[in-house]
This record gives C-alpha cells, structure tokens and sequence, in this order.
C-alpha cells in the first residue's frame, strides 16, 4: 500500500514540474493592477533593436488570463499586432497587444501564453489598485 502512495505522490510531483509555467520578461503588465471597468492590456514584445536585441521571443497564437489562486483560466483571447508588426522606436521591440477589458471579476491573476508555456508577473483586479501609488 506504501508503494502505491509513493508511486502516485511522485507521478504527481512530475506531472505539476512538467507543466509549471515560468515567468516570461516579454509579457508585460501593470504591476499596480488594473481597475476593473478600465482598459486592461498586456503587451507581448520581442526585441528588435537595443540591449535586449540578442534576443527574441516568438508569441504563441491564444492567451489566457489565470485566476492565480485557482489556476483557472478566466478569459481567452489572441494578441493584436501594434502598428503592422514595426518595431517601437522608444523600446526597440515588435509589441502585440493582449486586451482583457472586458473582464471585470476582482482577483489576482497572470498571463499566460498557451503555446510558450510562459506566464506575466501576477497582479490584481481591484478597484483600489491605485490607491497606495
């Protein structure tokens, strides 16, 4: 009977290391929060030009928004290219645009790129996310 708690306590280790997401620094969002009836978008930028311009990061096609306490994804979308795919002169990178506003439910959440595997600093819906700045 040990075996079988040991066995099934490893499985589940393994499976929960094989799927836990990292922090991605090419998924950007306010680290304050966002209000719940305010635009809220998460920007998706791969380095073009600059420090950073050894690098790259290739997007996945869907998002999702995770409640953090759960792991539920809430809300599901794709990214919209800014400005035809050109580079932004002031960060060097080719930016997309992630857009929840429509998502109004307080909570903590992060970002997630499905394809990637790669999650956002978490942050808060809340109506008083800007009240302590």
């Amino acid at each position: 009977m040990k075996a079988i708690f040991l066995c099934v306590g490893v499985f589940l280790c393994l499976n929960n290391s094989l799927f836990a997401q990292s922090i991605s620094e090419y998924i950007v969002v306010d680290q304050f929060g966002y209000r719940p009836n305010d635009d809220k978008i998460a920007i998706v930028r791969n380095p073009s030009v600059g420090n950073d311009s050894n690098e790259s990061f290739t997007p996945g096609s869907q998002y999702a928004l995770v409640n953090e306490m759960n792991s539920t994804q809430v809300y599901l979308g794709g990214l919209d290219i800014w400005n035809n795919g050109a580079v932004d002169v002031g960060s060097g990178d080719k930016v997309w645009w992630f857009d929840f506003s429509s998502f109004t439910t307080e909570g903590s959440y992060y970002i997630l790129d499905i394809a990637n595997n790669v999650k956002s600093f978490s942050f808060d819906v809340r109506a008083d996310v800007y009240d302590d700045a």
